[in-house]
């Protein structure tokens, strides 16, 4: 677009549905303080120059309009799903709440205490202290490692002004990327984010321009609950960055075969044949900058140095190659 916006369009006519995706690169990397991007998300919706928060949750009900802001490492992200009756009016609402959001600092505080909350509540969960211990220490003291523990500690000393420099920055038009699905007029979505999005002079952004941590030797963490019946295991190894796509479907094909479900190899060994499971599976998280996989697994105290063992046995890697040509010769079978 003739403000440096990058606009992928999918045009279909299966039904009245239009869904966009903006994506503004950056995310964590360009907070100064952390909580910036988090705060921006959860407030940006409570009022504009045009319409109080009320107002606009209100429109949005009323025409099936859906707005979601969110923040992650590596990208601020707003979700829109709307119809095409009701495309003029989102486009309307998308520039009041990308360029005119108000940011009360009564809406940021009472933000700030809500996110703060939902954060300790989480902790009544064992298997969320396990999780937020395990992305804390993965990517030590980089933005991949602002876990929970993280944001709680530096959440209270981000300011209003942290908030609104953040937003003015972020939306720079050169680093946005639009993504537009459904029946809708070319022109206007092109006319329309070429008008929306400004020009914030800031730098283009850059992934390589940062680091993350990389492991050089194993990171070990272990925590006592008292009167707790249950013990909590996380196993995780970084990997590679989301563009080595090879890397990628590997870590996907294997992250199904571990732990996708009744049919996983942890489910079928851990589970079914031993019982030692609460729960149990396995993730991969991909990122721009290096990602991460880990399986995990509920289980009693008494059983907890064992289950280690079979877990690791499991992702040992001749027995993933093995099965993998399982699963590819399987998999050629059905397409026959």
């Amino acid at each position: 677009v003739d403000n440096n916006s990058t606009v992928l369009i999918n045009k279909h006519k299966n039904n009245d549905i239009i869904a966009i995706s903006i994506i503004a690169k950056g995310g964590e990397f360009v907070e100064k303080a952390v909580g910036e991007g988090t705060l921006v998300a959860s407030t940006m919706l409570k009022g504009t120059q045009k319409y109080s928060s009320q107002e606009l949750a209100q429109i949005m009900e009323e025409n099936g309009i859906k707005i979601q802001p969110a923040c992650s490492e590596d990208c601020f992200s707003i979700g829109v799903q709307t119809t095409v009756s009701q495309m003029d009016l989102t486009l309307e609402l998308l520039d009041e709440i990308l360029n005119n959001a108000v940011f009360d600092d009564y809406e940021i505080e009472k933000m700030r205490a809500e996110i703060l909350n939902k954060i300790k509540q989480k902790r009544d969960i064992p298997m969320n202290i396990a999780l937020e211990e395990f992305k804390t220490l993965i990517f030590e003291n980089g933005v991949y490692s602002h876990s929970n523990k993280i944001l709680e500690k530096n959440l209270p000393k981000v300011t209003s002004a942290n908030v609104k420099n953040y937003y003015n920055k972020i939306f720079d038009s050169k680093n946005v990327i639009i993504s537009v699905n459904g029946n809708f007029n070319n022109e206007q979505i092109i006319n329309a984010f070429g008008s929306i999005l400004k020009d914030k002079k800031q730098p283009a952004f850059n992934y390589s321009n940062y680091k993350v941590t990389k492991l050089t030797e194993p990171k070990i963490f272990s925590k006592t609950l008292k009167d707790l019946q249950s013990a909590w295991l996380f196993l995780g190894w970084q990997t590679g960055k989301i563009n080595e796509v090879k890397d990628f479907v590997t870590l996907k094909v294997i992250d199904t075969i571990l732990g996708g479900g009744m049919s996983s190899r942890l489910f079928r060994n851990l589970r079914e044949q031993d019982g030692l499971a609460y729960q149990l599976g396995s993730s991969y998280v991909p990122r721009v900058l290096g990602g991460t996989f880990m399986t995990y697994i509920g289980t009693s105290p008494e059983t907890l140095n064992y289950s280690k063992e079979k877990i690791k046995n499991e992702v040992d890697i001749n027995k993933v190659c093995k099965t993998l040509k399982e699963y590819h010769k399987n998999i050629v079978e059905e397409l026959k």
